[in-house]
């Protein structure tokens, strides 16, 4: 998804449970509530240095790329070209040399790419033959992303496509996914890779073309193809995909569609499982847990201090995790909550998220007191507790445990704040052994649609080197709730191709973040827009760190044509949910869109 935000719903539950919490931090508690009502104080005023003064030196590697999306880029229109030719010599003057050169990332639609004639679909490439052939002209690296996903949705072909429900995912009640996300309407295509499909068809048919277009400009322009982008954020979709990210209760997902519940039964057969994979028909999402409880919140400094340099880095914390006084295991402070960040303005700390998953399939049915603890110089201090009862079923009699708590300082005492976000205090924890089976299923699904698309394109004669996966982490990400998307963290572990990974707000400077992808392999951040507002270091420090990590390329999320910045920069102004906050240019200080743009700038002169 573009914009990480986090589910309203989920704010103003956790702001229910905040009164207890403000008794010993009631000026920053309140914040937290504000803005989980709508009613945040907004960031603070920059008191950081000039971004063009901060020191900023590089070390030798190999070459690194800038690779911006830029919207609007017409490959059949030679003043589209023009312009952003324009748009990249302003950028990077004197077109890509150095140690850091600018480039873009070609965007081409799966399905915009079809025409019809006389009756009949045809594919028609020539819109990315031409941005293809600028890169060479230009001698402009280039990253082409194929779109490919839900977001790929306006075309005649995908409307054909969607008449036939054989195409599409559904929900457990037969429903078909129907929503907009911003002003896309979202495209409900099914995850199958079975070649029968229409939609599949049209898919294999659309990369073939694709496949052939770029092995030739591979094998014409050696090294001006950096990367090939697939499908873009794949992942299951689910009810309210706008705001609903991290509910639970009621949540509501995909894919229930008989195509789907056909290939769960052959995974379970292959894992020589007797459970009936229709079972998962009669679960309700509200009333299981797969095998563990996710105990999450946030703690931060009191004293939180911005990042001092560009090898500087966010404070990471260790948190311990207690039930019914034992310590069960420890945590760290890594998931980006940009919800705290904005809400609580003298936090500076994007990364401020603690999660742990508690197993608790092996453990005697009852009440469990559960506690986060901050561990600051061997001493510890209580950041939350909840009580919950793990039941297993809905027959298992639950009073043969009692909960009870360790005595812990207050958060406080050691110049902290923070919140227990989950489990909900009273909370009930069932399980299924299906369920668990169907989460693992779909981070399958998503894994094999991936995997189809990076050897649908092999078969044409693009170098497998050249591809890369463009994939959310929704586990790093506060308050969201991964279960909805499907992707598994083992996810770029599970497919053949080069790690391509999305990162917005503090995980574009996370080193957790790395610790899912595979190190010895190229990897690539396919979209990056740190949305801090409060420092100018931020960017400059997170494009570092990957030139440091050894990236090949990093996308930052998004320019528009030069000669429309002042146009489009002004698109959605009043609302504070429009992409343009994100519009990279000197002047949009939203979401400290500025501030990337300066280091982008800054960058590419090296």
């Amino acid at each position: 998804m573009k914009l990480h935000r986090v589910s309203i719903a989920l704010l103003i539950v956790a702001a229910m449970s905040v009164v207890a919490y403000v008794a010993t931090h009631r000026d920053w508690a309140a914040r937290y509530w504000q803005a989980a009502t709508h009613q945040s104080h907004g960031p603070a005023k920059q008191r950081s240095p000039d971004p063009g003064r901060i020191p900023l030196e590089l070390g030798e590697r190999d070459t690194f790329y800038l690779v911006p999306h830029i919207a609007r880029v017409k490959g059949t229109d030679p003043g589209s070209l023009a312009q952003l030719k324009e748009t990249l010599d302003f950028i990077e003057p004197g077109g890509a040399s150095g140690r850091v050169q600018l480039g873009f990332t070609a965007i081409v639609s799966l399905y915009d790419i079809f025409e019809k004639s006389s009756g009949q679909w045809t594919t028609n490439t020539t819109d990315l033959e031409g941005k293809l052939e600028f890169a060479a002209r230009e001698h402009r690296p280039v990253v082409v992303y194929i779109k490919g996903n839900h977001f790929a949705h306006s075309s005649e072909l995908v409307l054909e496509l969607s008449a036939d429900r054989d195409n599409l995912t559904t929900f457990r009640d037969g429903s078909v996914p129907s929503e907009t996300y911003f002003t896309s309407k979202l495209n409900p295509g099914s995850l199958t890779t079975d070649p029968a499909v229409p939609l599949v068809m049209r898919r294999q048919q659309a990369l073939a073309a694709i496949g052939a277009v770029l092995a030739r400009f591979e094998a014409e322009h050696p090294g001006l193809l950096l990367g090939v982008l697939l499908n873009g954020e794949t992942h299951h979709l689910f009810r309210n995909f706008y705001s609903g990210t991290g509910t639970v209760r009621d949540a509501q997902f995909t894919d229930y569609s008989p195509r789907s519940i056909a290939g769960f039964g052959a995974y379970l057969r292959a894992r020589q499982s007797g459970l009936p994979a229709r079972s998962i028909l009669n679960i309700d999402y509200n009333h299981f847990d797969a095998g563990s409880i996710k105990i999450e919140g946030w703690v931060a400094r009191q004293d939180d201090h911005p990042l001092r340099s560009v090898d500087d880095r966010y404070d990471s914390h260790r948190v311990n995790i207690y039930i019914n006084g034992v310590k069960a295991g420890s945590t760290f402070t890594n998931l980006n909550r940009l919800d705290v960040y904005e809400a609580i303005p003298e936090i500076t700390n994007p990364n401020s998220g603690f999660s742990f998953f508690w197993d608790y399939r092996g453990v005697a049915a009852g009440s469990y007191g559960i506690q986060a603890v901050l561990e600051v110089a061997g001493r510890e201090y209580e950041i939350g507790q909840a009580r919950i009862t793990v039941q297993h079923d809905a027959a298992t009699p639950v009073d043969g445990v009692k909960p009870a708590f360790g005595d812990f300082a207050s958060l406080g005492k050691a110049g902290y704040t923070g919140y227990l976000d989950a489990p909900k205090n009273k909370e009930t924890a069932l399980y299924s052994e299906v369920a668990r089976q169907w989460l693992d299923y779909r981070a399958q699904q998503i894994v094999d649609q991936v995997n189809f698309m990076g050897d649908t394109l092999t078969r044409s004669g693009v170098s497998k080197a050249s591809i890369y996966t463009y994939q959310l982490t929704p586990w790093l990400v506060g308050r969201w709730n991964a279960d909805l998307f499907g992707v598994g963290r083992d996810f770029f572990n599970k497919v053949k191709y080069h790690a391509g990974v999305t990162t917005y707000g503090g995980n574009t400077l996370n080193p957790a973040v790395l610790d899912y992808l595979p190190r010895q392999e190229a990897y690539a951040v396919t979209e990056w827009h740190p949305q801090l507002d409060r420092s100018p270091l931020a960017p400059l420090a997170s494009l570092k760190y990957h030139y440091d990590n050894g990236a090949k390329f990093v996308s930052p999320y998004y320019f528009e044509l030069r000669s429309g910045w002042e146009k489009y920069e002004k698109i959605g102004a009043g609302d504070p949910d429009a992409h343009s906050r994100m519009l990279l240019t000197p002047t949009n200080e939203r979401m400290g869109s500025n501030y990337v743009y300066q280091a982008v700038k800054r960058f590419a002169a090296y």
